[in-house]
């Protein structure tokens, strides 16, 4: 794969850089969901091998799906947690047991409602999780909002406590020669290994404590003064709150600014289509579970340029607000395809846009659930060869530095 700019950041779901260590923190907004898709299904937070996503635990496919929560079986006094087979069927299990065919059929005659409504919710989440990925660009922050600041905290674990000084004991007025001498020595000899101790625990706190002040000094020099005059901290800057966003799948951001500090390239490794989850959940009744559908062509299509142009506007707006000198951002978004000729994996540009600030300024942030992020884009000086049934061509992006 060829980077255009040398600075990158890769972003994994899951994985963020708590720049306040000890409690301090700052916030991007509201978090996105942290989703996963990939092509047999949708996971969140754990690697999926063979893709760029991730998944904890995969929620949407043929596994079996947990859920934590148990039901009452009121007939039969039974509190039983349900689960999915291989096959999406509904299934029914008491304390890591499944229920035998007996139980499990009363349980489900007798309680239909409860467990239609538990695979009804199930289905929601599922689907919902696509959704999100489609709609990433909505907690996007408002350019004209108030600049965020870096505010420091104070160190919050206690200091060791010293141990009072023993004496000797006042028995040992009792004690003469040999004995007596023993028994302070013996005192002396705790009090100093106590001491030594302590300094011990001093010593280390105080390690903790300038190592954490000194950060909180880096990250208020960082965020409050340097990202306005200094290029590389610019970036760092950037590569920290975008790191702080929950996106879809490991995304690779290659960046460049440019030496009047006003304009910021942005290369973005875009998801594949073939890395959707190709199936919908739906309840099935009979017998009781969900099943999993097949999206159209034309429903993938459409939900891979929604998930395209949405992460292309989120980094681009969260750049804008992080960054209030950018005036200028070019962002174009590349994917690997295979070349129809020699069949190498390649990366091919997908999209390329010239965004202004001012233009930028005046979508309404309040509102952008009722945008059309795709058409968004057409506010400005844009790169772009897609079908309205949404198939990219390959394009030649902005070119650095002959803007």
């Amino acid at each position: 794969m060829t980077i255009r700019f040398r600075r990158s950041i890769k972003i994994v779901p899951g994985i963020k850089m708590n720049i306040g260590k000890s409690g301090a923190s700052f916030s991007t907004g509201v978090k996105g969901a942290s989703v996963t898709l990939g092509k047999n299904g949708i996971y969140s937070n754990v690697g999926i091998p063979g893709t760029g996503f991730s998944n904890r635990n995969k929620v949407l496919g043929f596994n079996s799906n947990k859920s934590n929560k148990e039901y009452r079986v009121q007939a039969l006094n039974l509190e039983v947690e349900p689960q999915l087979n291989d096959a999406g069927e509904l299934i029914l299990f008491k304390g890591g047991a499944q229920l035998d065919d007996d139980l499990h059929k009363r349980a489900l005659s007798q309680n239909k409602d409860i467990f239609l409504s538990w695979l009804n919710g199930k289905c929601e989440d599922l689907n919902k999780i696509t959704m999100c990925a489609t709609n990433f660009h909505y907690d996007t922050s408002d350019p004209k909002a108030e600049p965020v600041r870096y505010e420091k905290v104070p160190f919050n674990e206690f200091s060791p406590t010293k141990k009072a000084i023993r004496n000797k004991a006042w028995w040992s007025i009792f004690l003469w020669g040999g004995w007596k001498k023993e028994h302070l020595n013996k005192i002396k000899k705790i009090n100093d290994t106590e001491s030594e101790e302590y300094e011990v625990e001093l010593r280390s706190w105080m390690d903790k404590k300038n190592k954490f002040e000194k950060e909180q000094h880096e990250h208020e020099e960082l965020i409050n003064t340097k990202r306005y005059s200094d290029k590389e901290s610019m970036k760092k800057c950037l590569e920290l709150f975008l790191s702080e966003i929950d996106f879809p799948r490991e995304t690779l951001v290659s960046l460049e600014i440019e030496e009047d500090l006003t304009t910021l390239w942005l290369d973005v490794d875009l998801p594949e289509i073939e890395e959707l989850p190709i199936k919908i959940a739906k309840v099935q009744k009979r017998p009781l579970g969900i099943k999993y559908k097949e999206k159209s062509e034309t429903c993938l299509r459409k939900e891979y340029k929604n998930i395209v142009h949405s992460i292309l506007f989120k980094i681009t707006g969260e750049s804008f607000f992080y960054l209030p000198n950018i005036d200028k951002i070019f962002i174009s978004g590349y994917s690997q395809r295979a070349d129809k000729k020699s069949g190498q994996i390649k990366d091919e540009y997908l999209i390329s846009a010239e965004i202004v600030r001012d233009i930028w300024s005046s979508i309404n942030f309040k509102g952008l659930e009722n945008i059309d992020v795709v058409d968004t884009f057409e506010l400005f000086n844009l790169i772009r060869k897609m079908t309205a049934g949404g198939i990219f061509k390959p394009i030649v992006p902005f070119e650095y530095g002959k803007q």
